[in-house]
C-alpha cells in the first residue's frame, strides 16, 4: 500500500503551532491570555516567578528566597521574565515542548516506520498531557526534553544494533545522557527517575556482554556530563554568595 507523507518542513509547522498554542491556551499563568487574571501567579508557578525575578534584581536563590528546586529552575524562570515579564517564560515553554514533541515523533517515527500515524501518535500524546498540565511552569514541564532526548537516543541506537559496527555518534549520546541527568536533578532530583532506568539497563547489557572497558568508559563520560552542570551551578553561586551561597 502507498504511504502518504507530509514535507518535513510542514511537520515541524505542525508541531511548532501545536506546541504555541497549547501553552497560550492551558498555561495559565505565564500565557499573555491570562495576564489579568488572579491566578497569573497561582501556585508552585508563582514561587518560581518571584525567584527568576530575585535573580534578575541581583538577589541569591537559597540565600535571599528560597525553595527545594533546583537552580537551572531559577535560571530558566531569571531568562524568560528578562525576554519579557509578559510573554517570555510562554516564549521558552513553547520552544521546550516543540523540541519535547519532535523528539516524540521521531521516536514514533522509529519504532513504526510510517510519518502519518507517528504524527498523529505525537499529537494524541500531547493532548493527554492535558490532564496533568494544571498550570503550567512546573518543573516536570522543563523536564520534558530532558527526559525524552536519552530515551530517544535509546530507541535508535536499539534500532542499528543490527548493524555490524557501533553508530559514530554513540559515545555522544552516553555524554547527552549525563548532560540530562545533570540538568535534571539540577531542576528536581526525582525527575531523573524515568531515564535512571535506561542507563542501568544499558550498563546490565555492558556486564552482560563482558565489556567491561567499554562500560567503564560510559560510566566516565555520564559523570562527566553531570559534572559539568554541577559545576556551571557551583560557579554562579561562587561569584554570587561565594562559598556560603555553594553549600546552600
Amino acid at each position: 500500500m502507498k504511504q502518504y507523507t507530509i514535507p518535513k518542513w510542514a511537520t515541524y509547522g505542525i508541531l511548532l503551532i501545536s506546541s504555541v498554542l497549547f501553552i497560550f491556551f492551558f498555561s495559565t499563568t505565564t500565557s499573555p491570555l491570562f495576564s489579568h487574571y488572579p491566578f497569573w501567579f497561582y501556585g508552585d508557578s508563582g514561587v518560581f516567578q518571584e525567584i527568576g525575578i530575585c535573580i534578575l534584581k541581583g538577589g541569591t536563590p537559597y540565600v535571599d528566597l528560597f525553595d527545594h528546586k533546583g537552580p537551572v529552575l531559577w535560571f530558566i524562570q531569571a531568562f524568560g521574565i528578562w525576554i519579557s515579564h509578559r510573554w517570555g517564560l510562554m516564549l521558552l515553554q513553547s520552544i521546550s515542548l516543540f523540541c519535547t514533541l519532535l523528539l516524540w515523533f521521531k521516536a514514533a517515527l522509529l519504532l513504526c516506520d510510517k510519518q502519518i500515524p507517528s504524527l498523529i501518535t505525537t499529537i494524541l500524546i500531547l493532548l493527554f498531557l492535558i490532564a496533568f498540565y494544571e498550570h503550567g511552569n512546573l518543573c516536570e514541564e522543563w523536564s520534558l526534553p530532558f527526559i525524552s532526548l536519552p530515551i530517544f537516543l535509546y530507541i535508535k541506537r536499539w534500532k542499528t544494533t543490527q548493524n555490524s559496527k557501533e553508530p559514530v555518534y554513540y559515545h555522544i549520546d552516553i555524554f547527552s545522557l549525563g548532560l540530562c541527568v545533570g540538568i535534571l536533578a539540577m531542576i528536581r532530583l526525582n525527575n531523573t527517575a524515568p531515564i535512571i532506568g535506561f542507563a542501568l539497563w544499558h550498563f546490565i547489557r555492558c556486564i552482560q556482554a563482558k565489556e567491561y572497558k567499554r562500560m567503564w568508559a560510559d560510566v566516565a563520560l555520564t559523570i562527566g556530563g553531570v559534572v559539568i552542570i554541577f559545576l556551571l551551578c557551583s560557579v554562579f553561586y561562587l561569584i554570587k554568595a561565594g562559598w556560603d551561597g555553594v553549600l546552600k
